[in-house]
């Protein structure tokens, strides 16, 4: 709010679903998920599922979401 934006112009990227994205997700933020070799399969299908979701296995990842490198 304070920044004027909506929550599909801003993107939150972590290592965890449950603790740092299902909230954002729901509440319509894009999410970015960087998994670890450990991530679980399930992790990565709910990332994958909600509407802004994306999933890499490393941070230059976010970059090609954010469609700062290609």
């Amino acid at each position: 709010d304070e920044q004027g934006l909506e929550p599909e112009q801003a993107i939150v990227c972590v290592d965890i679903w449950a603790l740092d994205l299902a909230l954002p997700a729901a509440l319509g933020f894009r999410v970015h998920l960087v998994a670890r070799p450990g991530t679980p399969e399930h992790e990565k299908r709910a990332v994958r599922s909600t509407a802004f979701g994306s999933v890499s296995s490393e941070l230059g990842g976010l970059l090609e979401q954010l469609d700062i490198i290609g």
